[in-house]
């Protein structure tokens, strides 16, 4: 009888250390982005999500006609860049067709994956690392996702980011707190305990499973007016420097919006008048490593 005992543990002792090997993530974050002709601002938003602890980026090229094959060939022959060529012409739908491929192919390989944009830099306040700060979030069997609010930068009236710099250096005034685009959000999600994407904010998630802010609260849209930032956040680069808004920018929105060039100019004329308003550096903590990282000086 005690040896059958012991034979029972020992069986079950294996069996544990066999499906926690099974259920191992290759990583335990990893970034989804789909962009377009930003070859210029590509190493500097992988570089600094880097520091914060990601470890893999799928990124969905769009129809580019820039350098972006030559920035991202050390990451793709190092193994830190999955890079797919997606020729959609229609831009929503380019990124959800991307964003619902990389739940499927992320499934089982990253315990997280952030679905944001090349011109958004996610961040802790408080943990120096995006993996310790999501640890607080595994606990909970239900949460399938973690939003995060944007906070909107403008231009800062600065013609372009200089070389040798930063952009998140460059670019230090954004909207203020309750600026209405600040209550939309993006999503870190669990890949295995998701379905698919809805729109670009948020996805439909596995019955009985649920999206939640920092704070626990249940989202269910693809905004929160409470808009969190305290501890974690995303600072939105919308449209960058003025040569990128009055140049790419406005031929995007052109594009996606069927908007004339005068049109699209006015929105950003009018987005620039309330999200130069503050000053706010938050981010800028990051910009030592940042720096060394990038071989400026």
């Amino acid at each position: 009888m005690r040896n059958r005992f012991y034979s029972v543990l020992i069986y079950l002792a294996l069996s544990v250390s066999f499906f926690s090997q099974l259920s191992a993530y290759k990583y335990e974050l990893a970034v989804c982005a789909i962009f377009q002709n930003e070859a210029d601002y590509l190493k500097e938003w992988i570089e600094f999500h880097k520091l914060l602890g990601v470890e893999h980026f799928y990124l969905f090229e769009n129809r580019s006609n820039d350098q972006y094959a030559s920035v991202l060939a050390p990451y793709i022959n190092r193994g830190e860049v999955t890079l797919w060529r997606w020729p959609h012409n229609h831009q929503e739908y380019a990124q959800i067709t991307a964003y619902d491929h990389c739940v499927k192919c992320t499934s089982g390989q990253a315990k997280w994956v952030a679905f944001i944009d090349i011109d958004e830099f996610l961040f802790t306040v408080e943990d120096n690392d995006l993996r310790t700060f999501l640890v607080n979030y595994e606990h909970d069997q239900q949460v399938g996702g973690l939003c995060v609010n944007w906070q909107m930068y403008g231009t800062s009236y600065q013609p372009c980011i200089p070389p040798g710099e930063l952009l998140i250096d460059t670019l230090t005034y954004k909207a203020e707190a309750n600026y209405h685009k600040n209550h939309h959000i993006k999503t870190i999600i669990r890949p295995d305990r998701t379905i698919c994407a809805i729109d670009p904010h948020r996805f439909k998630y596995k019955p009985g499973i649920k999206a939640i802010d920092p704070n626990g609260n249940q989202i269910t849209s693809a905004f929160n007016g409470r808009a969190p930032i305290d501890r974690i956040r995303l600072n939105h680069y919308y449209c960058r420097a003025e040569d990128w808004a009055y140049g790419e920018k406005v031929d995007r929105l052109c594009r996606c919006h069927f908007w004339s060039k005068s049109g699209a100019k006015a929105r950003i004329d009018n987005f620039n008048k309330v999200a130069n308003d503050i000053e706010d550096n938050a981010i800028q903590v990051y910009s030592p490593d940042l720096r060394h990282v990038m071989g400026f000086r």
